[in-house]
């Protein structure tokens, strides 16, 4: 089954997907700080259950193969899931870091892109150099300013999700 029926046979209609992106769009665009605290929490929870989901396997009878360092992962991932519950804010900025690192990865890896070009098309090239050093500027200005830099690329995406809520409310599929 293709991606698109799946997500048609969740809620049926264009109409509604591209209203809850414009929601979540102009969501992130008006507050960008707020929704990453939002997001940081959710993560934590969903790793501080996933932990407790893991304690309770391995105290199940009858489970074989189980090792200590199975629970210890599982308490760990119930301390840093309550950690990220209580202290949002701390991983927030950890969470900008890990975005900057991301993006750093990107430019590594359209440098090596450039490389591979060498000797071939020349526009593949210049496009691959260009991209990479914008890669490279970009994860200079979120590491130096992570909090502004977070912001700015949320509302970018923020953006990104209002486009995509327009055309899909004005634009009628194909059948």
């Amino acid at each position: 089954m293709s991606e698109e029926k799946r997500t048609r046979r969740v809620t049926g209609n264009d109409s509604i997907d591209g209203l809850l992106l414009l929601l979540l769009g102009l969501i992130l665009v008006i507050w960008p700080q707020s929704a990453m605290h939002v997001v940081v929490m959710i993560l934590g929870g969903a790793i501080a259950l996933f932990g407790v989901a893991r304690c309770v396997v391995f105290f199940q009878p009858g489970m074989s193969g189980r090792q200590g360092k199975d629970l210890l992962g599982a308490a760990i991932m119930v301390v840093l899931g309550i950690a990220m519950l209580v202290k949002s804010g701390f991983f927030v900025g950890i969470l900008y870091l890990i975005i900057g690192a991301v993006v750093a990865l990107g430019c590594v890896l359209m440098g090596l892109k450039v490389l591979r070009l060498r000797g071939g098309d020349k526009l593949q090239q210049i496009l691959a150099t260009v991209f990479g050093v914008a890669l490279l500027i970009l994860a200079v200005l979120i590491f130096v300013n992570p909090s502004s830099l977070g912001s700015f690329l949320f509302r970018l995406q923020g953006i990104a999700l209002l486009v995509e809520g327009v055309s899909m409310i004005l634009v009628k599929p194909r059948a």
